[in-house]
């Protein structure tokens, strides 16, 4: 299990602002003045509770750690009451692009626009979700549209920089990024995707600089901390790389990469109830995402909870990967051993036979299904023998020839 990402979607902006950070970071609910709060709701069309729950959320956001399942909680509420409130289907679709559930992204996005067609930040951010789902036509189409209406949005001409670098053009990626940091040096989201333009470059010394910049201007920039790790990695260089993602964690509870990143390097070390721990965290932040589940599945394997672990490999080859062929083997070996279910394995078996295409994996293969397709056969219950009378051999009553009589003891082989 691979799972040391190019993170190529990072430093696009969420709207996701920072603030100081306390030892167990509190969202205070707004101090809400209830008649400045009702005349609000009415100039908005929305009823009171619902301009209200839209506030917390916001609040919720903006915290240190910023609390994002409270936060759609919020949102969804105002929704249940009115659907087209175009800001809270955006804000919800920023957190779930950030978590990587990208269906769910993409439907809120689509709500936002169709309750407010000319908002250019949802068009950038409905660019985002097709480039990160490698539908880049559509993504350029939207980025090149905003820009049309105002040359000056820097958000839309990083995210077509971002494109270009998803496409391996790196000279008009860094062509966009550098327009950009001639008007605003300190442009975070244009500084690291210029880092990201010399990592794929494998100029590691200039992307080490790069983000090591935008760390000096954003400390809880858990997107950097993540890529430098990675820059890390690059260079061998694993403890460099493991604090790197740590720091990334510490950065933001809610961060799912660099969990991903710190677990598989834990799998490589054989930590397994530390690489457990970093996928269970990322399976709390989005419990579809295909790497949690198959690196939760190998640390449940390596810690003999094997029914988790089947559950989590069941759900890979089912919704991520058809072909995946190690996660067959483990279903195949598991089913065969510690569950002791062989109709399984051998379904998994005839499953790896059609899949795989060397010859000694197919041979291996084969023998394992003889194996089992011959267990099964001498494990069928044979029907009785016809007597001489039509009828069929039955066993002989105690006493009878055959059986002990009442009082003995029948000798049996040892072991």
């Amino acid at each position: 299990m691979i799972a040391m990402l190019g993170l190529l979607s990072l430093g696009l902006t969420t709207g996701c602002k920072n603030k100081k950070k306390d030892d167990k970071p509190q969202v205070e609910k707004p101090k809400v003045d209830e008649d400045k709060a009702k005349k609000e709701a009415e100039a908005l069309g929305l009823t009171k509770d619902a301009w209200i729950a839209y506030q917390e959320g916001v609040a919720l956001l903006e915290q240190e750690q910023p609390d994002r399942a409270g936060a759609i909680a919020k949102f969804n509420a105002v929704l249940e009451t009115h659907p087209e409130v175009a800001e809270a289907h955006y804000n919800l679709a920023m957190i779930y692009e950030y978590q990587g559930q990208d269906e769910k992204a993409r439907e809120h996005l689509e709500k936002a626009r169709e309750y407010d067609p000319g908002a250019a930040e949802y068009k950038v951010a409905m660019g985002r979700v097709y480039a990160e789902t490698d539908d880049f036509d559509k993504a350029k189409l939207l980025f090149d549209e905003v820009l049309a209406r105002d040359p000056s949005n820097k958000e839309a001409r990083n995210n077509l920089a971002v494109l270009a670098l998803k496409k391996g053009d790196l000279e008009k990626a860094k062509e966009y990024v550098i327009t950009i940091l001639r008007e605003d040096e300190k442009n975070i989201p244009a500084l690291t995707t210029l880092g990201l333009i010399y990592k794929q470059q494998k100029n590691l010394s200039l992307a080490k600089y790069v983000f090591s910049k935008v760390i000096d201007l954003d400390k809880k920039n858990a997107d950097v901390y993540n890529n430098l790790g990675l820059v890390y990695m690059m260079e061998d260089d694993t403890p460099k790389a493991v604090a790197s993602f740590k720091l990334a964690n510490g950065a933001d509870d809610g961060y799912l990469e660099s969990r991903l990143n710190l677990g598989s390097i834990l799998i490589e070390y054989l930590d397994y109830e530390r690489a457990n721990a970093q996928f269970e965290q990322a399976l709390a932040i989005n419990p579809d995402h295909c790497v949690a589940n198959l690196g939760y599945g190998a640390t449940q394997y390596a810690t003999a909870k094997y029914e988790e672990a089947v559950k989590r490999y069941t759900y890979y080859v089912e919704k991520c990967d058809t072909k995946h062929i190690s996660s067959y083997e483990r279903l195949a070996s598991l089913n065969q051993g510690p569950l002791k279910n062989p109709k399984a394995a051998l379904e998994h078996y005839r499953k790896l036979l059609s899949l795989s295409t060397e010859k000694e994996k197919q041979q291996q293969y084969k023998a394992m299904i003889q194996f089992l397709e011959s267990q099964a056969n001498q494990q069928e219950p044979k029907e009785p023998a016809p007597t001489e009378d039509g009828g069929a051999d039955t066993p002989p009553a105690d006493g009878e020839d055959g059986g002990p009589e009442e009082g003995e003891v029948e000798e049996t082989p040892e072991g």
